[in-house]
Order: structure tokens, then C-alpha cells, then sequence
């Protein structure tokens, strides 16, 4: 156990120490929340913890969270590869708006990835987007209209990630 779990919910009796389960977990972008079980630690990274002898649920840390959920079937280090996972993504959510996109013969900048086109257009003084999964033949315009292209960009990368997780699945 660390320094954590000596101060905060850690020390109010009634609080269980081990045997709760992560059921949401959020990246607040930059660290702006206090740790709800050792109530010191400023986090990025929420893991929304629940316990079923507890009436309500604490937005933890990774260092309590982990100690959390010891005594549950989350394997060792779950809390540490849901920061992992998500900083991997931060990081290449950052990337795309940087990689170089080719431009059609029409003008509109595009990029094949995984299986998808990606394409950006302007439309009414705004960008939009289409994404076509090359498997299913499917495609995806885009329902809003983003003020610039980089904004474009990321809205697209969210949406690719949320189409590469459910063919992810559904291929499960």
C-alpha cells in the first residue's frame, strides 16, 4: 500500500478498502480533480469506482484505484492499462491532425487508414466529412459542420476509432 491510502475515504471507517470495480473511466484533458477516495491527489484521469457495499461511487485516481480493486477479477494493473490505453490514444489523436493527408482531384483532403477513406470538404463556409469503411462499403457523412479543417480532423478520428471498436467487436 502507498502514502495514498492513509489519508481521505482511505482513513473514515465504513469505506471499503478493496473489492470495488472501475464502471466508467474519464480524461478530463488535464489534470483538474481532486482523487475522491485519498482526497490529495490532483488527477487527469478518472476512474469512476463502485462498490456494492457502498451507496455511492468515487471518482479515484490510478494509485487508489488500483488499490481499489485489488480482491476483484480486474487483473493486476487494470487501473495503469486504462491511463495506458488512454494516453496512447491522446497521443495519436494528436498525430492525425499532423499527418500529412493527400488531396483529391477534387481538392479535398483525404486519408486511407485501416480499412477507411477518410475525406474532408468544405461546405457552406464550414468543413464536413465522409468515412467509408472500405470492408462494408459503408459510409458516414458527417452530421455537424466544424468551423476548421483541424477540428474536422479530430471529429473524424473520433469517429474512426468508434467504427474501428465496434467492427472490433461485432468480428469478436
Amino acid at each position: 500500500m502507498s502514502s495514498h491510502t492513509k489519508h481521505g475515504r482511505w482513513s473514515e471507517p465504513g469505506v471499503p478498502h478493496k473489492g470495488w470495480r472501475c464502471v466508467d473511466f474519464i480524461d478530463l484533458g488535464r489534470p483538474s480533480e481532486t482523487c475522491g477516495m485519498c482526497e490529495g491527489q490532483e488527477i487527469r484521469y478518472v476512474h469512476v469506482m463502485e462498490h456494492a457495499d457502498y451507496p455511492e461511487r468515487i471518482r479515484a485516481g490510478c494509485v487508489c484505484a488500483e488499490n481499489m480493486e485489488a480482491d476483484t477479477v480486474a487483473a493486476p494493473g487494470a487501473a495503469k492499462d486504462r491511463e495506458r490505453r488512454a494516453k496512447s490514444l491522446e497521443a495519436r489523436r494528436r498525430r492525425w491532425v499532423e499527418r500529412v493527408w493527400r488531396v483529391s482531384r477534387r481538392g479535398n483532403p483525404f486519408l486511407n487508414v485501416d480499412h477507411f477513406n477518410v475525406t474532408l470538404f468544405r461546405k457552406q463556409n464550414a468543413w464536413s466529412g465522409l468515412i467509408e469503411d472500405r470492408k462494408s462499403g459503408q459510409k458516414i457523412f458527417a452530421k455537424r459542420r466544424y468551423v476548421d479543417q483541424n477540428s474536422a480532423k479530430l471529429a473524424a478520428f473520433d469517429a474512426v476509432a468508434i467504427l474501428k471498436d465496434r467492427r472490433e467487436n461485432s468480428d469478436s
